[in-house]
């Protein structure tokens, strides 16, 4: 019986972990901060341009979009 040698142990592992275990990537174009900014620099009644943004991953609970009354999350 053949014995695998640690290093290629190794490498046959780490092969396995990236191809099996799903990678989720989350790269957002503006941060919380930056969304509420935007929204609170918007005039009265108008909507901020947040055209062609990515908001994916930005986590927005807690924050009142009709007054921008933002609650710290809990």
């Amino acid at each position: 019986m053949k014995v695998l040698s640690l290093r290629r142990f190794r490498y046959l592992l780490l092969s396995f972990l990236a191809t099996a275990m799903p990678v989720i990537v989350v790269a957002a174009d503006l941060d919380r901060t930056q969304v509420i900014a935007q929204i609170a620099a918007a005039a009265p009644g108008e909507a901020p341009d947040l055209t062609g943004k990515d908001l994916a991953g930005v986590d927005l609970s807690g924050v009142d979009f009709k007054g921008l009354i933002y609650s710290p999350r809990t």
